[in-house]
């Protein structure tokens, strides 16, 4: 009778946490998170400047990447740097804003030059 009780135990105990095991690990890797990357303008440092309501979205999960890219802009080079080191680099347009990227864990910064030559940049956590 402890037997049955220990297996009927064990299977309950299994049962209750493999679907809580399961959904952790789904919402892990499907979470999609949004970063705005604003315009970078050059360093005055006794000018004081405002902010530029120039902007690009960015939407990125592990392995994933999305740039809302502007209507002006063609095309822009995407960079994905560590302390300053590339870790990917890529272009997209607007027939192909998403891609994928290395699966990635930490602070990144990402930097999109458009067309025009403009940098916009910005920073993303996984």
């Amino acid at each position: 009778m402890k037997t049955l009780l220990k297996l009927f135990s064990f299977l309950l105990v299994c049962v209750i946490y493999s679907p809580a095991a399961t959904l952790a690990e789904d919402n892990q890797e499907t979470t999609s998170k949004t970063t705005i990357l604003t315009q970078s303008t050059p360093e005055f440092k006794d000018i004081p400047r405002m902010p530029s309501g120039n902007f690009i979205i960015c939407h990125y999960s592990v392995g994933y990447i999305n740039i809302e890219i502007p209507e002006n802009v063609e095309s822009v080079d995407v960079v994905i740097e560590n302390n300053d080191i590339p870790i990917w680099n890529g272009v997209l347009t607007h027939d192909n804003n998403a891609t994928e990227i290395p699966t990635l864990v930490g602070i990144y910064e990402i930097i999109c030059i458009a067309d025009d030559g403009t940098t916009y940049s910005g920073e993303f956590s996984l």
